[in-house]
């Protein structure tokens, strides 16, 4: 089922943002980078564990190491996915990584479970609003228009803001005034029947 899914997640970055290079951190068995290698993308990872990176498949292999979020990542990146990995480092250690992240590339992929606190390597479970504002810091603007739901209901993508905070706050406007319409009408369809 896993390949099946990230299968599926490789279809959809492939198609959707098609980047030519790709780095997943904290890719545990390489199903990400495997799948997005299959579709012809120079896709790269690591995780901490050696065990995870030993079970990755042989043609891989040499496209994965083991390391940290926390150290200096190498290379540049076209996008960057991080799927579930930052809500097990302690709070302090979250801002080093997002800006190791951010230092890489000027796109990524983000998930981190906003509500799970019963698994007991969630250190640092927190609302999106949160992961928002530490790539904020670094530059990086939520993309609006991003629907990650191929992921999770909480995926989001941060891009490299470079247009300034009129851009940023008429994005948030563009989607405040969206999601109010969508209410109203509802409502009013609601109301009526």
């Amino acid at each position: 089922p896993w390949l099946q899914f990230f299968g599926h997640v490789a279809d959809r970055i492939a198609s959707e943002i098609a980047p030519v290079t790709t780095l997943d951190v904290g890719c545990a068995h390489g199903f990400l980078v495997e799948a997005l290698r299959d579709r012809g993308i120079d896709a790269r990872g690591f995780d901490i564990s050696e065990f995870a990176i030993s079970q990755v498949r042989d043609d891989v292999r040499p496209h994965v190491w083991v390391g940290s979020a926390l150290d200096p990542i190498p290379g540049r990146y076209d996008l960057v996915t991080c799927i579930e990995v930052l809500e097990h480092l302690e709070e302090h250690d979250a801002d080093t990584a997002v800006a190791n992240l951010c230092a890489v590339t000027d796109d990524v992929v983000f998930t981190s479970t906003p509500d799970d606190y019963r698994e007991e390597t969630h250190v640092n479970v927190r609302p999106l609003d949160y992961w928002t504002g530490l790539f904020a810091r670094h530059g990086f603007g939520r993309d609006l228009e991003f629907d990650g739901g191929y992921l999770t209901w909480w995926a989001a993508r941060y891009r490299r803001r470079r247009d300034g905070w009129p851009s940023v706050v008429a994005d948030y406007e563009r989607q405040v005034w969206r999601l109010k319409e969508e209410a109203h009408n509802r409502n009013v369809v609601l109301l009526e029947k």
